[in-house]
């Protein structure tokens, strides 16, 4: 009982963090949330494929380049600040490049390889959370689309949640069991279904887009769900890999911020692209 009253503390801290700057628009906790999410990502990436393990300094040099690469993104998003921005990411780009020529140069390759994977799997994917929060006419941030990012936070969980559910009362066919042994298809397919029912829910009497589609809701349920659970599967792997439970002990009961945001990771990027679709 302790563990499980901890657990679901920590997951409605988590939640009301994700759910507050949004839905309230305030400018100051989204950017310090969203960053903050993109620095530990980073972080624990890091550490789950044994990237600079004895240089610190190059670590958290890594890790403020993906939250500052998210600050700008949002900048540049809402037109406060032109693509100069960017100027200083492109600098860190350089400078990493440059540094592994001349430091533990037998590991070059890797080393630059395993840094810029850590911001494209980590920060990259929470750039879209920007592109379907912000129309690209805006420069103001009250202008933020919260119903529409929120209802892609809600479907993930809404899946996770009811895959747990099915799986656990009908589960009896592996999904990859290699990856992710306690996953099934009876979870999956629940969860699915529940994420297509909930996102058609929510268009149809909560959010109101003229221009959508009544097709895109649940076809937004479906790949949310799907991706969702692609992404899951991914940062499983992962943790195989590296032969731990968790990607770190950030969150009581949860593990790290990866094994949090995994879903989104894939599924944000997914999301606007059904966005792109339906409302373009």
């Amino acid at each position: 009982m302790k563990k499980l009253l901890v657990r679901s503390i920590s997951g409605l801290v988590y939640v009301a963090l994700i759910v507050c700057p949004i839905y309230l628009k305030i400018p100051g906790l989204y950017v310090a949330v969203f960053s903050l999410m993109a620095v530990l990502s980073v972080r624990e990436f890091s550490q789950l494929v044994g990237l600079n393990r004895k240089r610190w300094l190059r670590t958290i040099l890594d890790c403020l380049a993906g939250g500052y690469l998210f600050m700008a993104h949002l900048f540049y998003c809402t037109n406060i600040i032109g693509a100069e921005v960017f100027f200083p990411y492109l600098f860190y780009f350089m400078y990493t490049m440059i540094r592994n020529i001349y430091s533990d140069k037998q590991f070059m390759v890797r080393d630059t390889s395993l840094t810029f994977m850590a911001h494209l799997y980590a920060v990259c994917p929470l750039l879209f959370a920007n592109l379907i929060a912000f129309p690209g006419t805006t420069n103001n941030f009250t202008d933020l689309r919260s119903g529409m990012l929120l209802t892609i936070f809600i479907l993930i969980w809404a899946s996770d949640t009811f895959a747990f559910i099915g799986g656990s009362l009908f589960g009896k066919h592996k999904l990859f069991p290699s990856v992710s042994p306690n996953k099934t298809w009876e979870g999956f397919i629940t969860g699915a279904i529940s994420s297509v029912v909930i996102a058609t829910l929510v268009g149809y009497y909560l959010i109101d887009i003229p221009s959508a589609s009544i097709y895109m809701w649940p076809v937004l349920g479906i790949v949310v769900a799907a991706t969702s659970t692609w992404g899951d599967l991914f940062e499983s792997n992962l943790k195989r890999l590296a032969g731990v439970k968790d990607s770190g002990h950030l969150i009581p009961g949860h593990g790290g911020m990866l094994d949090r945001i995994d879903s989104a990771l894939f599924a944000l990027p997914a999301a606007y692209f059904v966005y792109s679709v339906f409302l373009n």
